[in-house]
């Protein structure tokens, strides 16, 4: 059989922070190329797996929006499956209120633990994932499926942490693989955007494990992880009379360029402000003074000297932005 992996899409009618107004466009488009994708593939079954929508706060995702994605997984006839993530739920947990639960029907359905069409598990978000023993517990979940295929929304990484000493709570796929029972062929993830290669891996007791994260379909955010990063989906092939015949490939998603889907001006002028800011906060740490009223610390701002390095209209920015900040905390 063949199936199609789609992560994180993360929809909704609000554009996330330096993303444009054409956000929910964008996203819609981007389905549609990877239901393509599967269409053009033959695939089975299609599965999400997690945080399909964004914001969890049901009024920023409306039901034209929801119906709109609705209408595009069922335009190409092929089953689909989405395993919540934790955008998905509310805040206190579960699904109730929450757009997802008005995506299902006819051919796109929830998968909560093993599918009774396909050989395949899901595993939706649970806090426990990223508490104190999660590869424990993931485990656990994982081993409760009787499927040898299992799709989770879990934090798996890779070893070393590839974002640093603060994921704390990510679980290495390399503690994972040992606690598995010997059926698991593959474990195809989401919730990390950034995704990895996919491959197998091998440890003493289990024989072999695929793991797969083709990353997330969305770019949320602008810096290079996201804006430089390309969206994929995973194209997953399973033979079950071959003893180790699970094949994964990445398929590149057609996108616009970041250049045209980032606020980028708005982008550069925070950071040029936050730059000046620094600057000028640093100026005035050196300096000595017992004014006491607005207008002699506006005075002092304006007879500071412009640090080296600091541009002249950085500093600029961040004298004027200072005296504003003088002039309405005086009024």
């Amino acid at each position: 059989m063949r199936l199609l992996q789609i992560n994180d899409i993360h929809l909704s009618d609000q554009p996330p922070a330096m993303r444009t107004a054409s956000y929910t466009d964008d996203v819609l488009d981007k389905v549609h190329a990877a239901m393509l994708i599967a269409s053009e593939q033959r695939v089975d079954v299609v599965v999400f797996t997690g945080d399909v929508f964004h914001r969890k706060n049901a009024a920023h995702t409306t039901h034209r929006t929801v119906q709109q994605l609705r209408g595009i997984l069922l335009d190409f006839g092929i089953p689909v499956r989405i395993v919540p993530g934790n955008h998905d739920e509310a805040h206190g947990g579960g699904l109730e209120g929450q757009p997802l639960l008005s995506l299902p029907g006819d051919e796109v359905q929830l998968l909560y633990g093993d599918d009774p069409d396909w050989p395949i598990c899901g595993i939706p978000w649970n806090n426990r994932m990223e508490g104190s023993g999660g590869a424990e517990y993931i485990a656990g979940k994982i081993n409760a499926c009787r499927a040898p295929l299992v799709f989770t929304h879990a934090p798996l990484t890779v070893h070393p942490w590839p974002f640093g000493s603060e994921a704390r709570g990510w679980v290495e796929i390399a503690a994972l693989t040992p606690l598995l029972r010997d059926s698991v062929r593959l474990v195809a993830h989401g919730h990390m955007h950034n995704g990895h290669d996919c491959g197998f891996d091998r440890q003493p007791r289990v024989p072999w494990v695929m793991y797969s994260n083709p990353g997330a379909l969305a770019r949320a955010t602008i810096g290079h992880d996201d804006a430089g990063r390309e969206p994929m989906v995973a194209l997953i092939n399973y033979d079950a009379r071959g003893a180790e015949h699970v094949a994964v490939e990445y398929h590149a998603v057609p996108h616009r360029p970041a250049a045209e889907v980032y606020r980028v001006a708005e982008r550069a002028a925070d950071v040029a402000r936050a730059s000046g800011i620094a600057a000028l906060s640093a100026a005035l740490t050196g300096a000595s003074t017992h004014v006491v009223t607005p207008e002699s610390l506006v005075l002092l701002l304006r007879g500071l000297a412009r640090p080296d390095g600091i541009a002249d209209d950085v500093w600029e920015q961040g004298v004027a932005l200072a005296e504003r900040s003088i002039e309405e905390a005086g009024a």
